[in-house]
């Protein structure tokens, strides 16, 4: 029953309908009942499939294609028994009170719809390996599955919608195999690498930065900038750092990458008159916060910390610019002149403190920067090189 339990306290309010299918509502021991059989092919062969009914689930991989589960009742009284296998159309039924004995999958036609499931991982401490992600169709649409990896499971029906987490352990082979099961989709099923080295670490952090990106910060004015950073991830020569190579809104080459001498996420934009230069940590899976810098790049000197906050608005890896002119999205101000605009009101804000802490009697030069800081800086310079290089011939515009 314990498991049962547990499986009611992981979903949201979305998808109601398929949530009270997969799992019903809490109900009493009298209420859970035994529901047995095998699952075969049309012609009697055992078929090694994951079986889920109410809740509870179990693989019928043991060569006579059996399963046996314990099961609560819904509030009709009723069992809503699924069948997923590889290269067959899923199979459900629901019953009163029992479940087919039977359970016979046929084979999937070729326009059977698949699922599409995106992930990114991270190694955390204790050696486990954090897998977050999305569940979707093939179009795009978030889906209400059963996510399973490595013995630990959940479903993606809460908020947002189609979203997992799941920390879990390496199998002996170092490795993850990752199962999505939804009703009316084929089965979806991937095994994975996933060593903890340092580099992987850093390699994997990195990735979970691809898809487009709104970064809003405030010096005086309110600004809003877009960034698409795109997979592969890439190393600088002689740089045991990762990196993803992407576009600005104008079409202008950016990189970013997770910066392990700082324990955050960095984002280099260079320009004609500053460099923007964004260091910052994840707040959830598709929201960002940090900071947002001016970089002179000729004394390489940093403005204050302006607060940023950043969504991640698109997965996809088109570029910024390419994904504008789609939405039809221009911005008000050339590059030249928001860079100009920027500019004077960071001095503004500089001029206005100067005064303040002279008039305080204060210190008016500004505070040292971080030595950390200043290294994230330079390492996005060598990389933005190194991606260039490596887009040479291909433009991002």
């Amino acid at each position: 029953m314990a498991r049962g339990k547990a499986l009611w306290l992981v979903f949201g309010l979305s998808f109601w309908p398929l949530w009270t299918t997969l799992v019903p509502s809490p109900v009493l021991a009298a209420d859970w009942v035994d529901v047995a059989g095998s699952v075969q092919t049309m012609e009697g062969n055992p078929v090694c499939a994951m079986v889920l009914a109410n809740g509870q689930y179990m693989f019928s991989c043991d060569g006579t294609g059996a399963y046996s589960l314990n099961v609560p009742l819904d509030s009709s009284g009723d069992i809503t028994l699924f069948a997923f296998a590889d290269g067959f159309a899923p199979f459900r039924v629901k019953s009163s009170g029992g479940a087919p004995s039977t359970v016979i999958m046929k084979t999937a036609a070729a326009t059977s719809p698949t699922i599409n499931v995106l992930r990114s991982t991270s190694c955390l401490d204790t050696g486990q390996v954090r897998i977050t992600g999305q569940v979707e169709s093939q179009n795009g649409a978030a889906l209400c599955a059963m996510v399973l990896a490595n013995g630990q499971n959940m479903f993606s029906c809460g908020s947002p919608a189609g979203a997992y987490d799941l920390t879990v352990p390496l199998d002996d082979n170092q490795q993850i195999t990752l199962f999505a099961f939804a009703d009316g989709f084929q089965p979806y099923r991937v095994t994975f690498p996933a060593s903890c080295s340092a580099a992987t670490d850093n390699k994997n952090k990195t990735e979970q930065l691809a898809g487009t990106w709104t970064f809003t910060y405030q010096i005086i004015s309110i600004w809003t900038d877009q960034y698409s950073l795109q997979l592969p991830a890439i190393q600088g020569e002689g740089d045991p750092n990762w990196y993803l190579v992407g576009a600005d809104q104008y079409g202008d080459l950016v990189v970013g990458g997770y910066a392990p001498e700082l324990g955050k996420y960095t984002l280099l934009d260079t320009g004609m008159i500053i460099d923007q230069f964004y260091v910052f940590d994840f707040t959830a899976a598709d929201s960002v916060k940090g900071c947002y810098y001016q970089v002179d790049p000729d004394t390489e000197e940093m403005s204050r910390c302006y607060i940023m906050t950043g969504t991640r608005v698109s997965r996809s890896t088109e570029t910024t610019s390419a994904l504008s002119r789609a939405n039809g999205a221009s911005s008000s101000l050339s590059e030249e002149e928001a860079e100009w605009r920027q500019y004077e009101e960071n001095a503004a804000i500089n001029s206005f403190s100067a005064r303040m802490q002279s008039a305080n009697g204060a210190n008016s030069e500004p505070a040292e920067e971080s030595a950390d800081l200043i290294r994230g800086y330079e390492s996005l310079l060598k990389a933005l090189d190194a991606g260039a290089l490596v887009h040479e011939g291909n433009s991002l515009k």
